[in-house]
């Protein structure tokens, strides 16, 4: 079987994610052994740590936070053992009602489970899913980062909590490293850049994971969807649009029920209008099969490729956004392919490729991952192991290292994606291409072929962005703001040194605005110095300064954003000298000032 071509790493320790739900619930014992009337919330592990929620009888500070770690260190030397059971879910909202914990018994009370997995370790007890540690010290190495205030929703109420996190690794050294990283992404947070920079933002009422793309931040999102329109009609896309909104029935019709249909209605749910139930399309395939569907197609018109730009939505609770990287709204980049099953082939390699190329003009860090199917998938079992068996064998042709991710399993068919690293090393989904088996079948599409028969063409999906909003948050954190000359929004700004040089600047900006030069003019009554620092700020690549001496010789003084020298040349030789940079689709070659 093709599985046994991907390596898996043996590895004897326990992994991140069981590390930091076991010292999350040390947290919660630590906590309760010094302040025994705490009423527990839950915890959690995510991408980053650790933390855990409560109720706290008395006013909390960072003295607490010294006590709680300190006391969690000493339960690590007693070297606890850490076990499991299971409780019917009634016994365990009984037992923690007897505990006083009755905002545990609540929530247990909501749940629809019949059983639940409890975790001891010595006399603490708490509700929580295998796996975790053998014994508390093996969580020697961790560290508590900080408390907040905030209100959670409880089945019955809002709630204000404390939430104490922190985080956990196997060593010292890993730890030390980590906690520098945290350190200098601070720097690089798209969320902190992206206001600095007049990029995007949110705005309170419309609400969290709503972002709103400032003119700035639009400029750098109209030239990526610029630049994937020509990449598309290269590689002979037609584009197309199609409704955000569609009946219940074609996602029914189509399939996309059948993984978990209360699921999905939860994720998205309907509304009523006189002619039916309406949601909103979590996907744009059985959208792009209709199309195909809406004419006859011969076997010479193979392959047929649809694409566009389609808003998508996401049910995420406020906990779980991340800013752009994981947000309510975002931009999906969709394309679907239609072909001969002998074309299937050409289409992966070339798409691999163009991701791979793309990839590194940006300069990111990524990593390829094959997907595989889960325990629902649409489609025969033969049909999965020969494009898995495709899939591996174009990766391997093409000399790309990649591994099995078992995070996610794939339904529509298997799936080649990249995983994009942000400024935390943390890693998000980007571009991929996948085979779609289910859409085909489900919606009837035919061809007919060279015998005059109609036949099943095969379906793909791919993306390059993914999501943009994501694509672009992690660009801005890989950069740290200072964008290669090609993306940058704002490629020079002029500062006139009084009025009387402001005609003379105004025309220099349009002669290089005549010549596709993004630039601005700043005529704001304040000192040079001032203006120098506002553009070096908001890291404007070059600084043009013109005053009377510029303005005799038509000459420009240039100083680039993070240096102090100022160099004068004439505007022509200037204009010649960055339209080359800023034509061409390179990695950053200039330092972000870190």
């Amino acid at each position: 079987m093709f599985y046994s071509l991907v390596s898996e790493s043996k590895n004897p320790q326990p992994s991140l994610v069981t590390l930091r739900r076991s010292v999350a619930e040390l947290l919660a014992a630590a906590v309760l052994e010094l302040f025994p009337n705490t009423l527990l919330v839950k915890g959690e592990s995510y991408d980053l740590g650790f933390s855990y929620e409560f109720v706290f009888p008395q006013k909390f500070s960072e003295h607490n936070l010294l006590m709680i770690e300190e006391r969690m260190r000493a339960i690590i030397k007693e070297k606890r053992p850490i076990t499991s059971s299971e409780m019917m879910c009634t016994n365990a909202r009984q037992f923690f009602l007897d505990k006083g914990q009755r905002i545990k018994a609540e929530i247990l009370g909501a749940t629809q489970d019949a059983i639940i997995d409890v975790m001891r370790m010595g006399d603490f007890v708490d509700v929580c899913p295998e796996p975790y540690v053998e014994e508390t010290s093996q969580l020697a190495v961790f560290k508590i980062h900080k408390f907040s205030e905030k209100t959670i929703t409880l089945p019955s109420r809002q709630l204000k909590v404390i939430r104490i996190s922190g985080t956990v690794f196997y060593d010292k050294q890993s730890m030390k490293k980590f906690l520098k990283i945290v350190e200098l992404s601070k720097k690089r947070d798209h969320r902190k850049l992206g206001t600095e920079l007049n990029l995007f933002g949110v705005q309170e009422c419309a609400g969290a994971g709503l972002w709103f793309w400032y003119p700035k931040g639009a400029v750098i999102r109209d030239i990526l969807t610029e630049w994937w329109n020509a990449e598309h009609k290269k590689q002979q896309f037609q584009k197309v649009y199609t409704p955000d909104v569609v009946k219940a029935s074609l996602l029914k019709e189509s399939g996309f029920f059948d993984i978990d249909e209360q699921r999905q209605r939860n994720i998205f749910p309907t509304f009523s209008l006189e002619d039916g139930d309406y949601l909103v399309a979590p996907t744009r395939a059985p959208l792009h099969a209709l199309i195909f569907r809406s004419s006859l197609h011969s076997y010479r018109e193979l392959p047929i490729r649809y694409a566009e730009c389609s808003n998508l939505y996401s049910h995420e609770k406020r906990s779980q956004l991340r800013g752009m990287l994981k947000a309510r709204a975002y931009c999906v980049d969709d394309a679907c392919v239609f072909c001969t099953a002998d074309q299937v082939r050409d289409e992966v390699i070339s798409f691999l490729q163009f991701i791979n190329k793309t990839i590194k003009i940006f300069g990111f860090e990524y990593k390829w991952c094959l997907t595989t199917r889960g325990r629902r998938y649409a489609g025969a079992v033969s049909q999965w192991r020969e494009y898995e068996k495709l899939f591996t064998e174009a990766l391997t042709s093409l000399g790309f290292d990649y591994e099995l991710d078992e995070r996610a399993n794939a339904f529509l068919g298997p799936e080649v994606h990249v995983m994009l690293k942000d400024a935390l090393g943390r890693e998000w989904d980007g571009p991929y291409v996948g085979m779609d088996f289910n859409h085909p079948q489900r919606l009837g599409l035919k061809y007919q072929g060279a015998d005059g028969d109609m036949h099943t063409p095969m379906m793909m999906r791919r993306s390059m962005f993914g999501s943009l909003e994501r694509f672009i948050a992690i660009l801005v954190e890989h950069y740290a703001g200072v964008f290669p000359l090609w993306i940058t929004p704002e490629q020079v700004r002029i500062l006139p040194v009084s009025e009387k040089n402001e005609e003379y600047a105004e025309k220099v900006r349009r002669n290089m605005e005549s010549r596709g030069l993004r630039v601005g003019v700043d005529y704001r009554q304040e000192k040079l110095g001032a203006k120098m620092r506002t553009a070096q700020c908001e890291k404007v690549p070059y600084i043009l300064v013109v005053g009377e001496e510029e303005e005799n010789k038509q000459m420009v003084a240039v100083r680039p954003w993070n240096r102090s020298d100022t160099r004068k040349v004439g505007v022509e030789a200037f204009i010649e000298k960055i339209l080359e940079e800023a034509t061409t689709k390179k990695i950053m070659i200039r330092d972000p000032g870190e």
